[in-house]
């Protein structure tokens, strides 16, 4: 029988064979996750998918011992968690946020169930200092369209707004309640976090930082960089975005008669189904199918997985399953679709194209 380790609105997470198998009620929600994951997949402060399976709507990642709230539970249980370890965790986040912000992505639901904690060693199982990871990364996208109003309320800013600043808000929270040792229940008001800062946060320098962190006036508010420089005095390289200067030359294995019925499809589908990015996934698609050598025959069933990606990720998820048959000459089974979008999403040059900033 499954474990389960987790749970929420999107599906279930539980153990098999030693990985964490998150399973999923929508197919739409697997695929922004699993996109982002790939997206970030060189980031050793975000959790690592070792595989996935759409047809059975399931994502497979590294394990890790505990949540950060389950931690910080189990740590007060026993005295106190130490000043160095709550230290170690805020840095790990921090530097999370960096990688992600790096890249132009938002995390969109920060909060201590969602950040993974590693206690124990992974082959003896024996104590070591904590370490952490950012995990369920299911409303990460580009800031623009990062899902920020679906954030649990006791970490969503008052105020929404799709940009870097509301995670840092979300952290500010994480923060208050790590170092103030309280447990902020509702989405509480600007004047009322103010409040409970000064009455619960001792140390004078984390007590302004933390004011900063969930400041109405979001140009007060630090970045992950800076946040990560005035806590650490630390300096992470900056993430350069990759260059893509054989695009013009791939796509001219694509015929004009065929860029056009692709093109068409999707601006199509774009308007009918409010889907963002329609050209970055357009540019994406043709790069891809050139590089492949895809064969003509499936140029449009590769058009209509392109279009949930994009749905998915920059829309409202409404471009589905059956969507992609009403494009295409004949019908395709869900399981080729799957196959075709484990494919686009393997690509490095297809996720380049299209998540960049």
């Amino acid at each position: 029988m499954a474990v389960v380790i987790g749970a929420g609105s999107y599906g279930e997470v539980t153990i098999r064979n030693g990985i964490a198998v998150k399973k999923f009620n929508k197919l739409s929600h697997l695929i922004q996750e699993f996109t982002a994951l790939q997206y970030l997949r060189n980031c050793p402060h975000i959790v690592r998918v070792k595989g996935t399976d759409f047809y059975h709507l399931e994502l497979h990642m590294e394990l890790y011992d505990c949540s950060l709230r389950k931690w910080l539970e189990e740590a007060r249980e026993k005295g106190k968690a130490s000043r160095e370890d709550i230290m170690n965790i805020l840095r790990d986040v921090l530097i999370g946020l960096v990688e992600m912000h790096d890249r132009g992505l938002a995390h969109g639901d920060l909060k201590p169930g969602n950040i993974l904690i590693r206690s124990k060693h992974k082959t003896t199982g024996a104590p070591i200092k904590p370490s952490a990871v950012l995990g369920d990364c299911g409303f990460v996208s580009l800031a623009k369209y990062a899902k920020v109003e679906r954030t649990a309320p006791s970490y969503r800013d008052p105020i929404i707004a799709h940009d870097f600043g509301h995670d840092i808000f979300s952290f500010g929270i994480c923060f208050l309640e790590m170092i103030g040792e309280v447990k902020i229940n509702r989405q509480a008001s600007y004047e009322e976090l103010r409040k409970v800062i000064k009455d619960e946060v001792s140390e004078s320098e984390y007590r302004d930082i933390i004011l900063n962190l969930v400041h109405e006036d979001r140009d007060k508010r630090p970045t992950s960089r800076e946040l990560l420089d005035m806590l650490f005095a630390m300096e992470i390289p900056h993430w350069r975005s990759p260059e893509n200067s054989n695009n013009s030359k791939l796509l001219n294995y694509i015929s004009s008669n065929e860029r056009e019925t692709i093109r068409s499809s999707m601006k199509e589908a774009v308007t009918r189904f409010e889907i963002n990015r329609g050209k970055k996934g357009f540019v994406a698609l043709l790069t891809f199918l050139a590089q492949k050598g895809v064969e003509k025959k499936y140029y449009l069933v590769h058009t209509g997985a392109t279009l949930m990606i994009l749905s998915a990720m920059f829309g409202k998820s409404g471009f589905k399953e059956n969507d992609v048959n009403d494009i295409c000459p004949k019908n395709y089974s869900t399981n080729t679709i799957c196959k075709i979008l484990e494919t686009l999403l393997s690509s490095d040059i297809f996720l380049d194209i299209l998540l960049v900033p």
